[in-house]
């Protein structure tokens, strides 16, 4: 019999992204686009032949509402709470940079805290995905700052409807850009 393995859960602004955690390894990433409104539906194809997990951990940047939908879901598949992360200031060799800590993204939070685990060294910490992030992080693992800028799909719909670009554009392949 399979020992039960931890499901934990990024509960994104477009993506939800989860893996299975046995001891101290975790199987592959999986990820789904999700609109926030629909998130239970999805979530019957997606974790119909998932066992029931040992726990359910979540970073959540997606809102209270998603949120709540997600524990309804594990709640009554599973008849279990989650525990949800939040951002602390100091915890797992990283202090954080913010005066107000809760203001810094559980997202950016949890990867300075395995960029910490994984390189105990200074290091910059870059995640691209709806939103492009940038954070660094010196060898005692105090947080030095960093940069919210928004994702390559962001970024090409402001530079296709702000710029003569678009004209442009309509007459050749936009993936280009």
């Amino acid at each position: 019999m399979r020992r039960p393995a931890d499901l934990l859960i990024d509960l994104g602004n477009t993506h939800l992204k989860w893996c299975l955690r046995s001891g101290t390894e975790c199987d592959v990433m999986h990820t789904a686009p999700y609109p926030n409104e629909n998130l239970p539906a999805i979530l019957d194809p997606l974790w119909q032949s998932l066992d029931a997990p040992r726990s359910v951990w979540a970073g959540n940047v997606a809102g209270e509402a998603a949120g709540r939908r997600l524990e309804a879901w594990v709640g009554a598949r599973w008849a279990q709470p989650i525990r949800f992360v939040a951002t602390r200031k100091q915890a797992h060799g990283v202090t954080v940079g913010y005066a107000r800590p809760e203001r810094f993204g559980v997202d950016r939070w949890l990867a300075l805290v395995a960029a910490r685990r994984r390189c105990p060294g200074p290091v910059c910490v870059v995640d691209a995905g709806t939103a492009i992030t940038l954070d660094a992080m010196d060898a005692s693992g105090r947080h030095l700052g960093g940069l919210i800028l928004p994702g390559l799909g962001m970024m090409r719909t402001s530079l296709l409807q702000g710029t003569q670009i678009q004209a442009l554009v309509m007459n050749h392949d936009s993936s280009s850009l």
